[in-house]
């Protein structure tokens, strides 16, 4: 992996202590651990793209702790949402700041605030402009599927779209149905929770969420809380955090909760990549 850094004649030396040797070494695991987080966050994106938490526009988010960071995730449109309205409850920002700081509008932050207060955090997910079919998803046909599901659990959405054309002469699309049984579920998870002093019902993956970004930013996050949330996103995190039980808090993962940016100006980062450029010179080099 190395040998273009040792196969180089004596004619030119780079002089390297063991600190600097550590400095190359990390910089290139951290150019390597870069690379993955990359592939790994085009997976993400698609993933949040499919459950439609997917934040288009990700480079509006100022947050500091969004920077380099895997936890904190600009792509995450509900984490972003979220952290926009503890920025204000706990901060003490000013709407308008915070709304600007999470590449928001005022208006959409006054509509975060009033979904999260109605439906916890599945109220953050965005609202479908103009379903087809949505509003002949009333009370009387939800009963009516579940009814059916109560019958045969495995009925997939096409059966019991089928079911409501020829029963209820109801014409409703099955991604329709998924949809609204998927929120459904997400809302029926979080009512499982404790009340605060004010008598609102707190969703149960709060609490754990809270824990786990202390725990972060601190650096003494679990591993597998921390997967979690940087693989499915705040949404679908906390609700396996919160189905499982995982602890949040206990041993480092070893690695800090933002990665600091590299310093231009740190000398052995600099005879990395002027090696780096000498690997493609025809004249031979040697780095002791």
């Amino acid at each position: 992996m190395f040998a273009w850094l040792i196969q180089r004649s004596t004619s030119q030396k780079i002089t390297l202590d063991i600190q600097q040797w550590r400095h190359i070494l990390q910089y290139i695991q951290t150019a390597t651990v870069t690379t993955v987080i990359r592939t790994k966050r085009s997976a993400k994106a698609e993933r949040l793209k499919q459950n439609e938490s997917l934040n288009l526009h990700p480079d509006r988010v100022s947050a500091p702790h969004f920077r380099n960071s895997v936890f904190f995730d600009a792509l995450d449109l509900v984490q972003v949402k979220y952290e926009m309205l503890r920025q204000v409850s706990h901060e003490g920002t000013p709407k308008a700041q915070a709304a600007a700081m999470y590449g928001m509008s005022r208006p959409t932050l006054y509509q975060a605030m009033n979904a999260f207060d109605r439906d916890g955090v599945a109220g953050l997910l965005p609202q479908r402009r103009g379903p087809k079919g949505a509003h002949k998803l009333t009370d009387e046909v939800m009963v009516f599927i579940a009814g059916r599901q109560a019958e045969d659990p495995t009925l997939h959405a096409r059966a019991l779209a089928k079911a409501l054309r020829d029963e209820k002469h109801i014409a409703v699309h099955p991604r329709s149905i998924e949809r609204a049984l998927e929120r459904k579920k997400t809302l029926s998870l979080e009512a499982r929770s404790d009340t605060t002093t004010k008598g609102k019902i707190v969703p149960a993956g709060i609490e754990a969420y809270e824990q786990l970004r202390t725990a972060v930013l601190l650096g003494q996050a679990r591993p597998e809380g921390l997967a979690a949330v940087a693989y499915h996103g705040l949404l679908g995190g906390m609700k396996l955090i919160g189905a499982a039980g995982t602890p949040v808090v206990g041993v480092s993962s070893g690695a800090p909760a933002v990665t600091p940016a590299a310093s231009p100006s740190d000398p052995a980062l600099l005879r990395l990549l002027a090696n780096m450029v000498l690997r493609y010179t025809q004249e031979p080099t040697h780095v002791l």
